[in-house]
């Protein structure tokens, strides 16, 4: 098989130089470049040898033709490498997951988070949050229920996106999600609680100004059939709440936040964000601490 072994250019050498999309090259490395070039070499060889951007090298090289045998040794690595990329995807999404008939505390909490903070895909279901210690706790059940570790990555303003690829896991969650509707409302009070918990860890808030008077736990839902199954839970605990506009749940009655607190409260380690432009936050708080300081602001 034609093969030729390269050697990444460790300096570039000095000499005459070609401007060429706005930086200087020596003519000694757009020679180099057009001898790789002669010699059937790719482009994405040719940049990780020279380091020299691959617009440049393609308007250095493009009427140079390659023989027969350098454009099928080329095209034969690209194969290569879809079937090996495509293969290493098959056995993700293919990864079978154990199919659990009978909710538990466990599975109300990944099914929950799923929905609140979830999105699915064909081939995956991924998990969103700027709380560390949120992802670890969705990280560690997912880890005893269906033995599956994520896929992490990080979008452009800091949220952590865990995704789980599996097809099967995907049919999995869409069906728990549609059972969950009618499951929760007759389901014992710790699957009520764990629900209400992950949907208030993942969506809630704290609105507190003492000077203004005004006290509130806050969530935030685009699905006014989630709202109103929200606002039915949190009755069953004794907890009034209201829906307000088209996407906030609100408790904002004393002896009801108190029960909130009792009952639900947050998870710890559950922050403000400081970074959003409109937080009146000038360092990072947990919602549970200021929810202890807003209820003894009563007192």
């Amino acid at each position: 098989m034609w093969y030729v072994k390269l050697c990444v250019v460790g300096s570039i050498p000095t000499g005459p130089s070609i401007k060429m999309r706005g930086y200087n090259h020596p003519i000694s490395v757009k020679e180099r470049c057009l001898d790789f070039r002669k010699r059937g070499f790719s482009y994405n060889q040719i940049v990780k040898a020279t380091r020299i951007p691959k617009t440049t090298i393609q308007n250095w090289v493009f009427d140079i033709k390659l023989s027969i045998k350098a454009k099928k040794c080329i095209q034969g690595r690209i194969a290569q490498g879809i079937v090996k990329g495509n293969q290493s995807s098959k056995r993700k999404t293919l990864k079978i997951i154990p199919q659990i008939n009978k909710w538990t505390k466990k599975l109300v909490f990944i099914i929950a988070h799923f929905m609140f903070d979830g999105g699915g895909r064909i081939d995956g279901y991924t998990y969103y949050s700027k709380d560390i210690s949120q992802i670890n706790r969705m990280r560690k059940m997912m880890l005893k229920v269906f033995k599956f570790r994520p896929h992490t990555s990080f979008s452009y303003n800091d949220v952590i996106r865990d995704t789980y690829f599996s097809r099967s896991l995907v049919k999995f969650v869409d069906k728990k999600k549609k059972e969950m509707v009618s499951y929760i409302k007759k389901s014992p009070k710790k699957h009520k609680r764990c629900f209400l918990k992950a949907f208030f860890d993942d969506e809630g808030s704290v609105r507190f100004d003492q000077k203004y008077g005004n006290r509130k736990v806050r969530g935030f839902q685009d699905s006014s059939k989630l709202l109103e199954l929200i606002k039915k839970l949190l009755s069953d605990f004794g907890i009034k709440s209201r829906i307000e506009s088209k996407n906030e749940i609100v408790i904002s009655n004393k002896q009801s936040i108190i029960k909130f607190q009792k009952e639900i409260n947050f998870s710890p380690k559950i922050f403000f964000n400081s970074k959003r432009r409109n937080s009146i936050w000038k360092k990072d708080v947990e919602k549970r601490v200021v929810l202890t300081k807003m209820i003894k602001s009563y007192f």
